[in-house]
């Protein structure tokens, strides 16, 4: 069986020059993870930006955020991922994770995003929920909703589906709602549809685990003759 590394026997960038990707990922329960990913974008030819792993210049006239729209501002390529945990430093009510979304639009950086699959089954259930007129806190109607079926499924000896790990063991954990704010964002839906209503190809990619994750990364920042023609239009 082929593995995403059997795909990386070529991988030197055609360009000159290393491109600079940055990697904006709130980071709970997802180090691991975000290392592996870094990691393979610098086997593949880059130069990651990314607050986790240390690579963002760290300027002591600029606070915290500052440094990393900096960097936003710096990069050639942008790479967005939401996750149900949104971080929890924020600034004006958005999580810094989203202001970087917003940052590399307003620069124009050519962005692609890693939508986990996780935010999907629960933007689709909020939506059909909206759909019904519940007015209700979504976070808190999903949370109480996955405790009854806790009990239901205990009662029933049944596994729960492996989706609902979302909220932890214990429903100690909320989802946050930005999350569903990030997705309405990058498909540009509503209050963030463009004023002039062109909308903007950024792709969003929902993947379930970490080698749909490398295998998608691989497709893309693996096109190197892709890469070169979008760096030198942007």
């Amino acid at each position: 069986m082929m593995t995403v590394e059997d795909l990386d026997k070529n991988n030197a960038p055609s360009s000159q020059r290393r491109y600079k990707v940055m990697v904006s990922s709130s980071v709970l329960d997802f180090e691991d993870q975000l290392d592996v990913l870094c990691s393979y974008l610098n086997t593949l030819g880059y130069d990651v930006l990314c607050s986790k792993e240390g690579t963002i210049v760290a300027d002591t006239r600029l606070g915290n955020f500052d440094n990393c729209y900096k960097a936003v501002e710096d990069c050639d390529l942008f790479l967005g991922i939401i996750r149900p945990y949104t971080g929890s430093g924020k600034k004006g009510g958005k999580s810094v994770t989203f202001q970087e979304f917003e940052t590399a639009r307003k620069y124009n950086k050519p962005a692609w995003y890693i939508v986990d699959k996780r935010v999907q089954w629960a933007s689709e259930l909020c939506r059909s929920l909206v759909l019904r007129n519940k007015p209700l806190n979504m976070s808190q109607w999903i949370t109480g909703m996955l405790s009854t079926y806790r009990k239901m499924a205990v009662r029933k000896e049944k596994k729960l589906p492996k989706v609902l790990d979302i909220f932890g063991p214990d429903n100690s954990r909320r989802f946050s709602e930005e999350c569903f704010e990030m997705e309405k964002f990058v498909n540009q839906k509503d209050e963030y549809l463009p004023s002039d209503g062109k909308i903007i190809n950024n792709w969003m990619q929902y993947c379930g685990n970490l080698l749909e994750m490398k295998t998608w990364i691989k497709t893309n920042f693996g096109n190197y003759e892709m890469i070169d023609s979008i760096v030198n239009e942007a």
